[in-house]
């Protein structure tokens, strides 16, 4: 029995077949390379575009410095906006000073929070211009109520307190050491 197989027909299709694979394994070579220079171009215009604007992203970035606090830690810069508020509305003489957080609306750089208090119309105005020497404290929303019948304000100030996340930021405690008691010589019996 002969094979109706013909030798020339196997040949011609193993290297039909032999270049099907190569085509593919060039195919697949040529997207890797494609992706990279896409990559490579992309770079390259952002290193440019850096180039070119390096002075006007540097004053950006001293800007934003300027007004974000370096801390720790989010409720240690908290707590320090927190008291630093507390004293400067205490001694313009403002009562009923509450201050709350949003902690649930807390981004990677701001958190937003709510002052309420109250005091003198006159003191008021000297609180907000005490604000402008915080630039990392940023005013949002300002309502100052006042009734005619009382020299009284009721002040609310809505602020993002703006913040940068900066772990060499260390505390300032104050070790303290204990004084050793110099103990009574123990009495010896006879």
């Amino acid at each position: 029995m002969t094979s109706k197989l013909n030798p020339r027909w196997l040949a011609a299709a193993m290297v039909w077949s032999l270049a099907i694979l190569v085509s593919y394994s060039n195919y697949s070579h040529i997207q890797k390379i494609a992706t990279i220079r896409e990559k490579n171009d992309g770079l390259r215009q952002e290193m440019l575009f850096q180039f070119r604007n390096a002075e006007q992203l540097n004053r950006v970035q001293s800007m934003r410095e300027f007004c974000s606090l370096p801390v720790a830690s989010v409720q240690l810069g908290f707590e320090s906006i927190r008291s630093r508020l507390y004293g400067l509305s205490a001694n313009l003489g403002f009562q009923s000073i509450q201050i709350d957080a949003r902690m649930e609306q807390v981004t990677e750089s701001r958190v937003p929070f709510r002052l309420r208090m109250q005091g003198k119309y006159k003191k008021a105005g000297n609180f907000l211009s005490a604000l402008q020497s915080i630039p990392y404290l940023a005013i949002k929303n300002c309502r100052i109520v006042a009734d005619t019948a009382k020299p009284d304000v009721e002040l609310e100030l809505d602020f993002h307190f703006q913040y940068i996340i900066d772990p060499t930021q260390e505390l300032q405690i104050q070790s303290l050491q204990a004084a050793a008691v110099p103990t009574a010589p123990e009495a010896v019996g006879p």
